[in-house]
């Protein structure tokens, strides 16, 4: 069976919000997150990457899980990255990682010190191990299938479009986009998730 041990789901930045590129707020709720256990996860610190062009952002570092507003590719979002999987299966990981990022996601809507709104309509699916998870036409059919019963359970029946990115380069980490046929509310998608475990 193939069990990556991180993956990395990636939510946009609306267009209103991601051009500010200010995350300096982030560095404070981060760390209020931590004491506030307001996101899921053994939570540790935070590391401040903002000022690297496209790079990594402000990350909240986790044992089991890191939050970060990402620049890579030039597009601010929120990426979680679930990591030391286990032998947890693929769709178990991105089930889990999806509802993490949804409540993460409330969290840092309803504070107002960021001013950082997100899409629900539109998502990045990364597995970064390599090894486990190569860049080619098996591990493609095998971990979409993983994805596809998630992606129906928080978005519908027919939840959108999965297209494998980086088609011309095997050498690029695994990645799928996902564009959903309509938003859905992060409340929608937690609860048909399973709930949060903060509630």
């Amino acid at each position: 069976m193939m069990n990556p041990q991180r993956i990395g789901l990636k939510f946009f930045a609306t267009p209103e919000t991601e051009p500010e590129r200010d995350l300096s707020p982030f560095i404070g709720l981060f760390h209020r997150f931590i004491q506030n256990r307001n996101v899921e996860g053994l939570l540790i610190d935070v590391a401040d990457y903002g000022h690297v062009p496209d790079g990594p952002g402000i990350i909240l570092i986790g044992h089991d899980v890191d939050y970060a507003i990402d620049l890579c590719a030039g597009r601010a979002g929120l990426l979680v990255t679930c990591k030391r999987c286990g032998d947890r299966s693929p769709e178990d990981v991105i089930r889990e990682g999806l509802r993490r990022a949804a409540i993460a996601i409330r969290a840092i809507e309803s504070d107002a010190t960021t001013g950082f709104e997100f899409a629900t309509d539109e998502l990045e699916i990364r597995f970064i191990d390599r090894l486990a998870a190569p860049n080619g036409d098996a591990a493609v059919a095998t971990l979409r299938g993983a994805i596809e019963p998630v992606l129906a359970e928080a978005f519908g029946a027919e939840p959108g479009t999965l297209d494998r990115a980086s088609l011309d380069d095997t050498r690029q980490t695994l990645t799928f986009n996902f564009r959903a046929n309509a938003a859905v509310d992060t409340s929608t998608i937690i609860d048909q998730l399973g709930g949060s475990t903060l509630d």
